[in-house]
């Protein structure tokens, strides 16, 4: 619609484009004073600067976002670079400790087993020295003085020779 030689719809969009730009929405404002040119050819070379700015601003923007975007990427692959790293080191760090655990239970049964047998070399040499050791009878078994042999039915020994006096 045209109003004393002014297109309404054009400048309808011009002011949108500005509006547009001022919210940081460059792109929709890029499209806003495109179609602002279309509406109004005869005005299509005074809004040709305007476009390029806004062109050259979408870029830019574009740009930062892209570099934004590559530097989240960057950052979350060093995370999760890190992330690995220390889910390693923990893994690691559990593998030690199960190792101390393994060397540990096989010191105790080591131990276990050398005091085994030291009670069975204990039991052993006991063993031994009972088999050794005269039989006692149960009267004397507490009693340490040495027994005689019983002469109540033996036969008394001769009676000594006669000494020759000279």
């Amino acid at each position: 619609m045209v109003v004393g030689g002014v297109n309404l719809r054009a400048e309808t969009l011009v002011f949108l484009s500005v509006r547009l730009e001022e919210e940081g929405k460059i792109q929709q404002a890029l499209q806003a004073l495109s179609r602002a040119g279309k509406a109004d050819p005869a005005r299509r070379n005074e809004l040709q600067p305007e476009l390029s700015r806004l062109q050259a601003k979408a870029q830019d923007m574009l740009k930062r976002q892209q570099q934004a975007q590559q530097q989240a990427q960057q950052r979350a692959e060093q995370e999760r670079i890190s992330l690995m790293q220390q889910q390693q080191e923990e893994a690691m760090r559990q593998q030690r400790l199960m190792e101390q655990d393994l060397m540990q239970q096989q010191h105790m049964e080591a131990m276990r087993k050398a005091r085994q047998m030291q009670q069975e070399a204990q039991r052993q040499q006991q063993q031994q020295q009972q088999h050794n050791a005269p039989p006692q009878d149960a009267s004397s078994a507490g009693s340490s003085v040495a027994q005689l042999p019983n002469t109540n039915n033996a036969v008394p020994p001769p009676p000594p020779p006669p000494h020759a006096t000279p």
